[in-house]
Formats: C-alpha cells, structure tokens, sequence
C-alpha cells in the first residue's frame, strides 16, 4: 500500500464544492440498496479510473499469482448483480401493484396470474429500464452511463425523502403528536436537517437529471388527475365542494 496510488482529493476537475455534492449522490445511491465498496490503495487511481471492475483488479492485487482469482469475484459479481436485478424488479412489481389496488396507479399494475404474481408490473419493470440503458449506452460511454444511473435515482429517491421530511414537519408544527422539551427540538432538527440535504442532494445532481425527472413528475401528476378523477365519479374519494354554505357558529354562553 503506497500514497502514490491514491488520486487527487478532488478528482471532479470542479470546485471543491461541487466535488462534495457528486460524493454525496454517490454516497446517498449506496444507501438506497446497492451495495458498494471502495479499494483503497490496493489499485493505482489511474487503473481504476480506466476499469469497469475494480474488485478484479484489487484481487489480481492481493493474488498477483493466482489466475483463478479475478475469475471467481468476476463469477460473484454477476451472481450478486443478477440477484440485485431481480430483487428490485420484485420491489418495484410489489409497490406497484400496492399503488394500484388502492386506485392511485392503472389497473392492469394488479393484474396477476393464477400463481398471484403481478406480471404485468414485472414486464413494464424490466422493459422501460432495459430501454433507458439501450438509449444510455447508444450515446455514452459505460462510466458515464452509470453516473447518469446514481444521479437520476438520487434525484428520484430525493424528491420522496423530501416530501416525508415536510410531512413530519407538519405533522410536529401542527401539534398533532405530543412531544415536548428536547425529544420535539431533536425531532425538529432531524425533520429541518432532512429538508434541507433531500433540496441539496437533488441541486448537485446536475442541471439535466432534475430537468428529467421533473418531466417524470409532471407526467405522473397528469396520470394521477385522471384516476383521481375516475376515484370520485365512482365515490371512492370524498368530492371538493365549489361554494360551501357557512355554518352557524355555535354560542357557547347559553345553556343547554
């Protein structure tokens, strides 16, 4: 282990910064369920700013005489990325179908087979996505393409987290739990420090992932007037009144 192999602090050619919100993307992608690690001073920073396998590489390293080595985490890596695959694509299948079966999402995300799987959700959940990496890889290059994947989910993964954030917020402004002294301050300061890291996060993720995923948004906002709309007309979700009459207020000075 030399220092000779470690990189630069702030390798992003950028201020120090926008070196930092790039970290966090990264560090926050590996927090939302796929794993990481970093190799750190077994692999010189130029070798693995060229490689798209740093494990091989910090294997071929530790086992510099062994060939089976780099062989066996290459192995290891598809088995975990396939596992990785197929564990999200059940989670997004799930949620879904969840979203759904409560009128907020099209109905055929609850279609299932005679085993109750929803393969309609598993189908759209492999496609689109398959679709977005054939487009990346059409016009980028494979690093690339993976900081474009970290910042669209940080972006998308942010927004959620923000909207918890307030709704806590809310929740402790309105009184509405009773916590007092320094358990309500701690809930406070979690809730603000929240707020605040989902909007940073989401700002150092780039000017053209926000940009994208607002359009998901708002295209999403516009699927969710619709079957918010059809929820109502079946008396499913209680109906905005246009003029509500006033009520009398009630005296409470006179006696029953």
């Amino acid at each position: 282990m030399t220092s000779a192999h470690f990189g630069p602090f702030n390798a992003s050619g950028g201020s120090l910064y926008s070196g930092i919100g790039i970290v966090a993307g990264v560090a926050l992608f590996s927090f939302i369920g796929v794993e990481a690690a970093t190799v750190m001073g077994l692999v010189a920073h130029a070798t693995l700013v060229k490689t798209g396998s740093p494990f091989v590489n910090a294997f071929q390293t530790i086992f510099p005489n062994e060939a089976w080595a780099p062989k066996v985490i290459a192995a290891i890596a598809v088995i975990s990325g396939i596992g990785a695959l197929n564990g999200w694509t059940l989670i997004v299948t799930e949620t879904s179908r969840a979203i759904a079966q409560d009128d907020l999402f099209p109905k055929p995300f609850a279609w299932v087979d005679r085993n109750g799987t929803a393969w309609f959700g598993i189908v759209v959940g492999t496609i689109l996505p398959s679709l977005l990496m054939f487009w990346r890889y059409e016009s980028s290059s494979g690093l690339t393409i993976f900081t474009y994947l970290v910042d669209l989910t940080v972006v998308t993964v942010a927004i959620p987290y923000f909207m918890s954030a307030i709704a806590q917020l809310t929740y402790l402004v309105s009184r509405r739990r009773r916590v007092s002294g320094w358990l309500l301050a701690r809930d406070l300061t979690v809730a603000g420090i929240s707020v605040l890291f989902s909007m940073w996060v989401t700002f150092a993720s780039g000017y053209q992932v926000v940009y994208q995923a607002l359009v998901v948004i708002l295209a999403g906002l516009i699927l969710y007037a619709f079957l918010n709309a059809r929820r109502q007309r079946l008396c499913e979700a209680s109906e905005p009144v246009d003029n509500p009459q006033a009520q009398p207020a009630l005296d409470l000075t006179k006696a029953p």
